[in-house]
């Protein structure tokens, strides 16, 4: 076994003319037949293309990006990028032309600032228009802009300097006035500090709609000792005596009070529950 590998060593191992020649062959490889180093492109035939390659990607992205560049330049100044015409949808107590006004937005304007200051128009729009509650915006056809709002439901109509205003349920009043309420709300008459009838609001908006349509008027009827009492004039004739800041609570017993009345009369909620007909002195 020693002889056979004595053997095989032998054989793998090269003369120094075989090793002379073996390094010639490799610096052949890398240099040419005056001494200079070889290029890669020679060493490597299929580098060339891949630079080539290479190199044409990188043109196609610059003339690409001064293309989109370009392009989008010119749609700055098209006709494309500006506001053609502008639509409302959505309004109920206020007109399509009061929401284009308030919105201040115009034809001509740059589209993007219609379509991405949707909050800075929402907020000239309520300046206006407190009753709007929402602002969606949209465009159709390219370049024609569509303003859809969202009201506050109506909380009824103030009566102030004999004229009516529209009440909604977030305390806002509407701007616009009217000889006679319209549709089945109530009237609030003498509520001549903003923060009283605020909280009557607040106190409206959380009975059952079943009792607000059965409610026709409130007048807001302060005494030395109670700032908060209100009179409640119902559709069905009977008359309700209430506190403000209690309103919503006590008002849930009304239903129940009534029915059980055999003649039209007072329903006090001020302290307690109870009733009494016209024709009882309470």
């Amino acid at each position: 076994m020693s002889k056979n590998k004595f053997f095989k060593r032998k054989k793998t191992e090269l003369t120094p003319w075989e090793a002379l020649q073996g390094k010639k062959e490799k610096k052949s490889k890398r240099f040419d037949f005056f001494g200079n180093p070889k290029m890669i492109s020679d060493r490597l035939p299929k580098l060339k293309k891949y630079q080539h390659h290479v190199l044409r990607q990188k043109l196609a992205i610059i003339v690409g990006s001064f293309l989109v560049i370009g392009l989008v330049a010119l749609y700055f100044v098209s006709p494309l990028s500006k506001v053609q015409t502008i639509s409302v949808s959505g309004e109920k107590t206020v007109s399509k032309q009061q929401v284009e006004n308030a919105s201040n937005l115009h034809t001509n304007d740059p589209l993007s600032r219609a379509l991405f200051n949707k909050k800075a128009t929402l907020r000239e729009i309520k300046k206006e228009l407190p009753q709007v509650k929402s602002l969606t915006i949209s465009h159709d056809k390219w370049n024609d802009v569509k303003l859809s709002i969202v009201e506050y439901d109506l909380a009824g109509y103030v009566y102030k300097n004999k004229e009516y205003y529209q009440l909604f349920l977030n305390g806002a009043i509407g701007a616009s006035t009217f000889k006679q309420p319209v549709g089945n709300y109530p009237t609030y008459s003498k509520f001549d500090k903003p923060a009283i009838l605020q909280s009557m609001v607040t106190q409206y908006r959380k009975i059952p709609l079943k009792i607000r349509n059965g409610i026709s008027e409130i007048d807001y009827q302060p005494s030395k000792v109670n700032n908060q009492r209100i009179y409640i004039y119902m559709n069905d004739r009977n008359k309700v005596i209430a506190n403000i800041d209690n309103f919503a609570d006590k008002m849930a017993f009304y239903p129940s009070i009534s029915s059980k009345m055999k003649e039209k009369g007072v329903v006090d909620l001020e302290v307690g529950a109870y009733s009494y007909p016209y024709n009882k002195k309470s």
